[in-house]
């Protein structure tokens, strides 16, 4: 759960399995791995071939689209107290890294094997 501000209002966005069946829905995609990678192929413009932040110079409309669409998906609404979630991602693109940091913790880890105890 992570909760965003613009200015006196706030919003709490959950993601999860919720969110990626509704973002999937919205795409007409069938799975989670297919979301996911829609998202990670559209948002990899901002990182590098080690996970590195980039300087990006022009932001595609379709980045802010995504974006906004994981925003309405994970909080429920189809805007932010009456801004479009595009004006807001516009206007506070300093949260939209916090915002892709929760959705990455929320997919799901793979879990490790615990070893056998020994008898």
């Amino acid at each position: 759960m992570l909760v965003i501000k613009n200015g006196k209002d706030s919003q709490t966005l959950t993601f999860g399995y919720s969110c990626l069946k509704a973002l999937g829905q919205k795409w007409n995609l069938e799975g989670i791995s297919s979301v996911v990678n829609h998202i990670l192929k559209t948002l990899g413009i901002f990182f590098d071939e080690n996970g590195n932040p980039l300087s990006i110079e022009d932001i595609q409309f379709e980045v802010i689209d995504i974006l906004a669409e994981i925003l309405e998906a994970a909080s429920g609404q189809q805007d932010f107290n009456g801004s479009s979630y595009g004006d807001f991602i516009f206007a506070n693109f300093d949260q939209v890294g916090k915002v892709f940091d929760a959705f990455i913790q929320s997919l799901p880890q793979e879990k490790k094997q615990l070893a056998p105890k020994k008898k």
